[in-house]
């Protein structure tokens, strides 16, 4: 039995052990539940660390099974008792009350569970939901979490993970890494396809939901209304090709032997990509792909315009069933103002609008990878309706090490091969969206302020001589560095993984506790000497880790809100007011969007922050470093995120000071 569903205290596991990576999520959903129940859908994904607490099951027998089995052979996801969650509940907000309307919060939250309460009606419909599905979340937090999310993708929720530079000093060798990032992500491919793909464990023996994986290649994200859909892989027609995309110019590019799944070879592949840039005009192609950085709402009125025509029919089926998408970058003009990490963090995230490469992207693809001319801004931007981060971390480490030296490749030829530049027929109102759609992302960039940089005074090593969790160490630190310049606690969020159970995607750490806000006011106002500040330090990365613990074992508070509001909803139950209480309106406006990044390689992440007055603080924790990716609206007037990166600075080596007493100047 899971430790947060039993009478024994929760278990608390080392949160290294454990990683989260937030994703920007769906602040649409205010327009169905209520202008807060964004806060419900904290935007976080979720990748692994490797190391000797989650790792790959390596054996033979373990790595050759069947997936479907092994996937069916998870616990599903538990539904936790209704007062205990709401236990859970109403401490969380108890940061952003006061008394008397903490006392308000308690009367509400017990109408609601008195006997034959509404509460308990939606308890026992959830209860019914979790013995008839699967996965009672999953279905529920594909459609409102993403799918009938109404803003861009771009910056609100698809992230751009760069990895490490590589020296490309040539376009011959973009070209040579181009191949064999290609190479190798059709190696990844094929392991899933084959079912040989090792499974991930958490811990000593945990299995993890693999299911992920199976929709990590093909998959496309197509604009609809009111709710777009998934185009899904076949798995009777596999895909054959892949996408390149080369100065706003398109092309459908074979990577297999003609109705077979053996891969062509480094030199055919590479012979292809030069002889798409050898052939496509220097004059850049419509920039088509600008038209996926648009609400999707306009969008989606764009796309059936485009649907008219069937050389754009064409077009469109042959970038939604391809395997993936490779953006080949020209030299960029903008972003010179901007240190190295912080300019390749805005290539991969909105490629600078529509004065920079934002034409040469298809942002509704699954996986897309960009390759930087000279090596600058080379990752994923991804769209993760699909998957959550795990996979694309998987994916991004199996690339990254058999990429790892600059290797020639022998001679080309590509005269048997059928390369296929994909054409557009762009009528006036097409053209209309396509300008629309430019001045709309152009906004965007613009309001943007983005701060990527490497915290250089220690990393995860040191943290773990101090027995503290790396992760919650940090998830505290970025929680006082916003008491420090804003004089009040901000609600923050870190997503936690449900992979553990069948079909499962994340659920929110609230990050920001009693305790943690107990130690903000503490260091703050000088409260009392070293081993008593020593003291409420260790107590706030406790009940973080505390916290963390009872979320991956399904035991959090967000989701199973969720869940009930949705259910009031739909059978038309009132819910007493529990979603418009202000506690519940400022414990779920989430100033703080956090997410733990892990890489082998140096890599970070980037995102937008979640609300107009919030910051977004993604982060990497390396063994002696810790690299950070930090975003704030530069439109608004509080937020100050030079501030903030310097009072997180001070933050880091505080907190190491208190646990250490060895102090550095901060």
């Amino acid at each position: 039995m899971d430790d947060c569903l039993s009478n024994k205290p929760p278990k608390v596991r080392e949160m290294t052990s454990t990683v989260f990576l937030r994703s920007p999520e769906m602040a649409h959903v205010r327009t169905l539940l209520g202008s807060s129940f964004i806060d419900l859908l904290p935007l976080s994904t979720f990748l692994l660390k490797r190391n000797h607490s989650l790792r790959l099951c390596s054996t033979a027998a373990a790595i050759k099974r069947n997936q479907e089995e092994n996937v069916k052979a998870l616990p599903t996801l538990p539904v936790q008792p209704l007062e205990q969650m709401l236990e859970k509940y109403v401490k969380s907000i108890m940061p952003f009350v006061n008394s008397s309307e903490l006392h308000n919060t308690k009367r509400l939250v017990e109408n609601f569970c008195k006997d034959k309460g509404n509460g308990i009606k939606l308890q026992e419909l959830l209860n019914e939901r979790a013995r008839n599905t699967e996965n009672w979340l999953s279905d529920w937090w594909l459609n409102v979490a993403y799918l009938e999310y109404r803003n861009p993708v771009v910056v609100y929720s698809s992230p751009g993970l760069v990895w490490p530079k590589k020296y490309l000093e040539t376009q011959k060798q973009q070209l040579n890494f181009t191949t064999r990032l290609i190479k190798s992500a059709l190696n990844f491919n094929e392991l899933i396809e084959n079912n040989n793909l090792p499974q991930e464990i958490m811990g000593k023996n945990t299995k993890l939901c693999m299911s992920q994986y199976n929709k990590l290649f093909t998959t496309c994200r197509i604009p609809d209304t009111p709710r777009d859909r998934l185009a899904l892989p076949d798995e009777n027609n596999p895909s054959q090709h892949i996408i390149v995309i080369y100065n706003n110019h398109f092309f459908s590019v074979p990577v297999f032997v003609k109705g077979t799944r053996e891969q062509l070879s480094h030199e055919q592949i590479l012979g292809m990509l030069q002889d798409i840039v050898a052939t496509a005009s220097d004059e850049p192609g419509v920039p088509v792909g600008v038209l996926t950085t648009w609400d999707r709402d306009n969008w989606a009125k764009a796309y059936k315009e485009l649907q008219k025509h069937p050389v754009n029919r064409a077009s469109l089926e042959a970038i939604e069933k391809s395997l993936f998408v490779v953006c080949l970058e020209k030299p960029l003009t903008k972003g010179g103002g901007y240190n190295y990490d912080t300019r390749c963090s805005l290539l991969l995230l909105h490629g600078f609008g529509s004065k920079g490469n934002v034409g040469n992207r298809w942002y509704d693809k699954t996986l897309q990878f960009v390759v930087g001319a000279e090596g600058d801004g080379i990752g994923i931007a991804y769209e993760h309706s699909a998957a959550e981060g795990g996979p694309i971390g998987m994916l991004s480490d199996h690339i990254l090490d058999e990429t790892s030296t600059i290797i020639d490749i022998g001679e080309v030829n590509t005269s048997s091969l059928n390369i296929k530049k994909l054409e557009f027929h762009i009528t006036n109102s097409v053209e209309t969206y396509i300008r629309q759609a430019e001045e709309a992302v152009d906004r965007i960039c613009n309001d943007l302020d983005v701060y990527s940089w490497v915290f250089p005074k220690f990393g995860k090593e040191l943290l773990k001589t101090l027995n503290v969790s790396p992760d919650s160490f940090i998830q505290v630190a970025i929680q006082l560095a916003f008491f420090k310049i804003h004089n009040h606690p901000g609600a923050q969020y870190e997503s936690g993984s449900l992979r553990r159970y069948l079909y499962g995607r994340t659920d929110t750490i609230r990050s920001c506790s009693v305790e943690v806000v107990n130690m903000c006011e503490t260091l703050c106002n000088s409260l009392g000497g070293t081993s008593a500040k020593a003291e409420v330090v260790r107590e706030a990365i406790n009940a973080h880790k505390n916290y963390a613990n009872d979320v991956i074992n399904g035991c959090g508070v967000d989701r199973h809100l969720l869940a009930l509001k949705l259910l009031a909803k739909e059978h038309n139950i009132d819910d007493g007011q529990l979603f418009t209480d202000p506690a519940f309106q400022r414990s779920t406006h989430f100033q703080l969007s956090t997410s733990n990044v892990p890489m082998k390689k140096n890599g970070m992440m980037v995102y937008g922050p979640l609300v107009e007055n919030g910051y977004a603080c993604c982060y990497n924790p390396r063994p002696k470093t810790i690299n950070f990716g930090m975003s704030a609206w530069a439109s608004c007037k509080t937020t100050r995120l030079v501030s903030f990166k310097e009072a997180l600075e001070s933050s880091l080596e505080e907190m190491r000071f208190y646990l250490t007493g060895m102090r550095s100047k901060f």
